[in-house]
């Protein structure tokens, strides 16, 4: 049961981390140089996810978890975020809405625990939030498997790992 509120914490930060990105539209606060660099280096954007997902990772854990351990989660983190930036759009919808989910459902259960509501709800929310990761991370890999197949196929002789991977400043199909 704790190693499951691990995995819901890690969704929270997972959840953090989107909101963060998303509100990108703030960037103009920034110096020109940083904006320059943030624009047009897809290294300096990954590495500042990663910094975010760090924060977020520390932000939601516990505060005498190993700095290690949240390095290592945080690591693992920016890898399922990267992910998620490749999947086909109907994986990206479905998997932001199982962190909706598991989200909503870890709010539910908490208030549920502060109010000390009956323990057989706790377990039936604790495994719809269990079934949520499931799914999610299953149409995740699946959707992920897909997008890299098709740019694959859509880049043939220029595709490069690197380039799927960190992303390209420029989206060819809008």
């Amino acid at each position: 049961m704790a190693e499951l509120q691990q995995y819901i914490n890690r969704c929270d930060g997972v959840l953090l981390v989107l909101l963060a990105v998303m509100a990108n539209f703030l960037a103009n606060t920034l110096s020109c140089g940083t904006q320059n660099t943030l624009t047009h280096n897809m290294y300096a954007k990954s590495f500042l996810v990663f910094l975010i997902v760090y924060f977020a990772t520390n932000f939601t854990s516990k505060d005498d978890e190993k700095p290690r351990d949240l390095l290592v989660a945080s690591v693992g983190v920016w890898v399922l975020f990267m992910m998620f930036t490749k999947l086909m759009p109907w994986a990206t919808l479905a998997v932001g809405i199982a962190l909706m989910g598991i989200y909503v459902l870890g709010k539910i259960r908490k208030y549920n625990k502060h109010e000390k509501i009956h323990q057989d709800t706790d377990r039936t929310l604790s495994e719809m939030q269990r079934f949520l990761m499931v799914a999610g991370g299953a149409i995740m890999l699946v959707g992920f498997i897909l997008y890299f197949q098709k740019q694959k196929n859509d880049h043939k002789d220029n595709f490069d790992m690197v380039t799927f991977i960190f992303g390209v400043e420029d989206c060819t199909n809008k």
